[in-house]
């Protein structure tokens, strides 16, 4: 699992201290001299790295790695459910021998389900911590260069909750300029041409051979021709209820807390 160290040590000033005196000493840290105001911008970093195109990329792309993971959790829960209403429907009719084997039958395919899911769980919340650390690594660079061309003396982070933000203007928050800033590089490093390969350059031309004397040449063997070279098992019935919560993808994990550029 990827994990973001702070780039400033502003994250342990902010967590020692209230939300309100927090935000007005990080302010006052990154106040410009008096006869130039200071200019503070806020983004929702998550929203950011999700809203993207990359990130939609990625989010896409887990999907359809895990497709296959989320049917064969679905075919479990849906054979435990129905095992568990052919029991409710025959019990009255079975030895206490039969309906204790198939008691045991039926919580072992529960528990295995269950295990299974859990793996399912960790597996894809690891793969969407990593994939979301991917372009959040890359969308950093984009805030600072987009705060650094507006002259913003900060930028915080409202999707952390750490970040004392208790109001702030509409026109404060860029979180759209960051996508959008975001989504116009990549997609100009995505079309800009692969550089031309290297051509060689011609090799120098060779004398022509001497001409040796003529002998009479031995007529060449015949060559041997070559000799001729000489199909599952049906699905389980579908139910109403499902035993267990049938697995969906979590939602996209928090990126790491950062503090502010």
């Amino acid at each position: 699992m990827i994990r973001f160290k702070p780039i400033l040590p502003l994250l342990t000033v902010v967590i020692l201290m209230s939300p309100r005196t927090a935000l007005a000493q990080a302010v006052a840290a990154v106040t410009t001299p008096a006869s130039v105001p200071s200019k503070i911008a806020f983004v929702n970093l998550q929203e950011a790295v999700i809203a993207c195109n990359e990130g939609k990329q990625e989010a896409a792309a887990l999907q359809q790695k895990f497709a296959g993971r989320q049917s064969a959790l679905k075919a479990q829960d849906d054979e435990v459910k129905f095992l568990k209403q052919e029991y409710q429907a025959v019990s009255a009719n079975l030895s206490e021998e039969e309906r204790n084997a198939r008691t045991r039958s039926i919580q072992e395919k529960q528990k295995a389900f269950e295990r299974s899911y859990a793996d399912y769980q960790a597996e894809i919340q690891e793969a969407q911590q990593e994939a979301l650390g991917r372009v959040f690594k890359k969308l950093l660079p984009v805030v600072e260069k987009y705060a650094t061309a507006n002259g913003y003396t900060a930028v915080f982070d409202v999707s952390n909750p750490q970040t004392p933000v208790v109001w702030l203007r509409k026109d404060a928050m860029i979180t759209k300029q960051v996508v959008e800033a975001y989504n116009a590089e990549t997609a100009a490093a995505a079309a800009a041409p692969a550089p031309p390969p290297s051509v060689a350059p011609p090799a120098p031309a060779e004398p022509a051979p001497t001409a040796a004397p003529t002998t009479a040449a031995a007529p060449p063997e015949p060559t041997p021709s070559p000799a001729a070279a000489p199909s599952a098992a049906p699905p389980a019935p579908a139910t109403d209820q499902p035993s267990t919560p049938p697995p969906s993808a979590p939602p996209p994990s928090n990126p790491p807390a950062t503090p502010p550029l």
